[in-house]
């Protein structure tokens, strides 16, 4: 089907009437009465049309053809384009009078239209002789292992005939999988162009062999889901790769996770994933950062469930994050993003590279063109070094490009908060929690005892401290201690964000539930 392709209802019509693409994707050819009785309905749409009427207008005037044969051509068409008479979306009943045609013409609106990802164009279905229908049921399949996959906040729809993006009016599709069937004697193939819909941007190629009977494990179902997963796979890693200039690289990959799901993905799904991507290209650096990224993610996101575990992974994730930080850096110099997130990884494992770290930060903060993201990176790294104003500063310039309620600002504002909390500023920390509980209020119960002062929390953290175990109040601690105070460089910031924490869990539970390396360091708070 061409440009010229007419959307009426869910079907999407050539523009000579001779087939129609459902929206289940099958492609049905109409019989010459079908056909003609087809094209007098859609003349005379919303009209009462007698039986008399259109048997007329399937033979000639006055024919002594029965009327009943209309029936039987109406119930083939409403099988052919898959209308059900008791709720019709193309043609109703009009009983003991005759028929009306109800669906509307869409003005030339794709069916791509507002589309997250569209599957299409499908390509070489007239070479493959009577491998269409297979071809035809795998892109069926497919569709529905994406929208499975995907997850119902995002649109997938199936568009054989998928037009180029100047036919979109509006809203075109983010992504496209386009299909090329080949046919290899009795082998069914499949080539999948995975690409950037707006910006025609090639993604990924893959080619799968369809109907290989030789192994159960090779079935179309089975390489429909290999497909999908691939498909995901590739518009993750992408969206990841190259997000928009707002987004630092632990957010951008938070939002594609999103994105390709509905949900966050956890760690060892988007390490499961930057895995294959390595294993295709061991020296894709972007991957390899990546890759350390999501192992630090880890610990922000889950580092209360980390701590309660029986095995500390701290060394190892670390010895794992230096070793990606050193084989990627080489290659990312001339992106200063990139380079800026190495910078903060090296400053987090404390291995020696504090001093390179910083001047990498500095010198990629005076090039870097996605803003927001710099403006936050350098506001953490001076914030740890103990220059809060400036910090403050930059995180204040950041939050005016954000969106309300994004996940950005929301990143943002807990960055902010732990510059307040170091610098103990209790009055200004506790206005931004309200607004940070406000875009998230179920952070509220951890920080309400991460972040209390000692004057006066239990009123704000009783409730939580009720909640919790000894246990829980001892990988409280050790989070607090490894993702934020041990990096500050000045003792009194470190005190400001452990000690407050560390007064309230022990006043409940005793002191035994403190890590004994963190007691090491407050000499003065566990002899008091």
């Amino acid at each position: 089907m061409t440009q010229a392709s007419i959307q009426i209802g869910t079907a999407t019509f050539d523009q000579n009437f001779l087939t129609a693409t459902r929206e289940d994707g099958l492609t049905v050819r109409f019989s010459r009465s079908e056909r003609l009785l087809l094209l007098h309905m859609l003349n005379n749409a919303g009209a009462l049309l007698t039986r008399n009427q259109l048997l007329d207008a399937i033979s000639e005037p006055g024919s002594d053809k029965a009327d009943r044969n209309v029936d039987f051509i109406v119930n083939r068409l409403r099988r052919k384009l898959d209308d059900r008479p008791s709720e019709p979306s193309f043609i109703a009943t009009q009983y003991g009078e005759g028929y009306i045609w109800v669906a509307k013409k869409a003005s030339n609106k794709p069916l791509g239209t507002g589309a997250y990802l569209v599957v299409g164009p499908i390509r070489g279905l007239s070479y493959i002789g009577d491998s269409s229908p297979l071809a035809q049921e795998f892109s069926k399949l497919l569709l529905a292992e994406l929208t499975h996959q995907i997850g119902p906040s995002n649109k997938v729809v199936l568009d054989p005939n998928s037009p180029p993006l100047h036919a979109f009016v509006t809203d075109p599709p983010k992504f496209e999988a386009s299909l090329a069937f080949v046919r290899k004697g009795d082998i069914l193939e499949c080539v999948v162009h995975t690409k950037n819909f707006q910006t025609a941007k090639l993604i990924a190629i893959q080619r799968h062999v369809i109907n290989d009977n030789s192994c159960e494990k090779r079935s179309k179902y089975f390489v429909a889901k290999k497909v999908a997963e691939c498909v995901v796979k590739d518009i993750w890693v992408a969206h990841a790769k190259h997000p928009d200039d707002l987004a630092p690289l632990p957010i951008s990959m938070h939002d594609a996770s999103i994105d390709t799901s509905g949900v966050k993905a956890n760690w060892k799904e988007s390490e499961r994933r930057l895995n294959r991507v390595i294993e295709v290209d061991p020296d894709d650096a972007a991957a390899q950062l990546m890759k350390a990224t999501n192992i630090h993610s880890k610990y922000i996101f889950m580092g209360h469930q980390i701590f309660m575990g029986p095995d500390d992974p701290r060394s190892e994730d670390e010895e794992n994050i230096e070793r990606l930080i050193s084989a990627s850096l080489p290659h990312i110099q001339d992106q200063p993003h990139l380079v800026m997130i190495a910078a903060k990884l090296l400053f987090f494992i404390d291995r020696g590279y504090r001093r390179m770290a910083v001047e990498l930060s500095e010198a990629s903060y005076q090039t870097a063109t996605t803003v927001v993201a710099s403006f936050a990176a350098m506001g953490q790294m001076r914030s740890f070094l103990g220059e809060i104003d400036d910090a403050l500063q930059l995180f204040d310039q950041a939050l005016e490009l954000c969106e309300e309620g994004s996940e950005i600002e929301a990143y943002i504002l807990v960055l902010k908060c732990q510059a307040y909390l170091a610098a103990g500023e209790q009055e200004k920390l506790d206005h931004q929690l309200q607004t940070l509980y406000k875009r998230r209020p179920a952070a509220k119960p951890l920080l309400s005892i991460s972040w209390a002062f000692p004057s006066a929390p239990a009123a704000r953290a009783e409730e939580s401290l009720n909640a919790i175990t000894a246990r829980d109040a001892t990988a409280i601690i050790l989070y607090n201690y490894y993702v934020a105070a041990r990096l500050f460089k000045h003792s009194n910031h470190f005190e400001n964000t452990l000690q407050p924490t560390i007064q309230l869990l022990s006043d409940h539970f005793g002191q035994s539930i403190i890590p004994e390396e963190v007691k090491a360091l407050l000499p003065g708070q566990m002899n008091a």
